[in-house]
């Protein structure tokens, strides 16, 4: 009985080989076009796969008391600021010899880590942007971000070298965060500093060249890197004045500053 069916059915195929042909091609169609997505997206997870992958961890300040050794200080300098500028930083207390002097100050940071299922992120360096609040540059300018703890000190580093070669670092995909710096305040002072390599060059960190004399600071961090490619990132620094300190929080992206 099955056999006869199939024989009508046959009959049938034939006897419309039109109608037979253009279904049969509706299914292979079908079935290659499926195949060919199925492979795409394989290709595509395994590219994505060979990428590193960074994200975002999150923002904080810390508070540390920091002891200065005996040293002299000049009056005024480079270092400290110029008595004849209005709204100079005024000059530091030196400190005589068998004593120090202990000062609180406010650091703040960013973190940034690697998916466990990507690949190891080589090379990367952070550049920053400052801004006040109506988002207009601050002319502090090829500024690289330090790599906090995961860096050893500048202090045993040889500062004749480019800071884009020595400010690199390779993330590896642990998923751990990697601290950059970006501002520091001592507490009784009304200003803070941005905060890099640089700033281990100069008395006590306090750089005049990256003195951000603002309530609110806006920074844009763009990370670079092989086979690295980000949109900026976007920090926000309040500043609570003298005697009080900094808080940090990431925010959007402005429209017209997302290249």
């Amino acid at each position: 009985m099955k056999a006869i069916e199939m024989i009508a059915t046959l009959r049938g195929w034939f006897s419309a080989p039109n109608e037979f042909l253009g279904s049969l091609g509706e299914s292979l169609f079908f079935i290659f076009g499926s195949v060919a997505i199925i492979q795409a997206k394989s290709i595509e997870r395994k590219l994505k796969a060979e990428l590193p992958k960074i994200s975002f961890s999150r923002a904080y300040v810390d508070e540390r008391v920091v002891l200065i050794p005996p040293q002299y200080y000049p009056p005024y300098s480079s270092q400290t600021g110029s008595s004849s500028t209005p709204g100079t930083i005024l000059p530091l207390e030196a400190v005589p010899p068998g004593f120090e002097r202990q000062e609180t100050y406010y650091f703040a940071h960013i973190t940034f880590k690697n998916d466990p299922m990507a690949r190891t992120a080589h090379n990367v360096i952070a550049e920053y942007e400052f801004y006040d609040d109506k988002y207009h540059r601050i002319p502090i300018f090829n500024f690289y971000g330090r790599w906090g703890l995961e860096k050893e000190q500048p202090a045993t580093r040889d500062f004749r070298i480019s800071p884009k070669k020595e400010n690199r670092m390779d993330i590896p995909p642990t998923g751990e965060d990697y601290e950059l710096d970006i501002a520091m305040k001592n507490k009784t002072e009304g200003f803070c500093f941005a905060f890099n390599d640089t700033n281990f060059s100069v008395i006590e960190f306090r750089k005049t060249d990256y003195v951000l004399r603002y309530e609110k600071i806006l920074i844009c961090v763009k990370l670079r890197g092989e086979k690295l490619t980000l949109k900026p990132f976007w920090f926000e620094i309040q500043n609570f004045g003298k005697n009080n300190g900094l808080e940090i929080k990431e925010i959007k992206s402005p429209k017209n500053k997302d290249a």
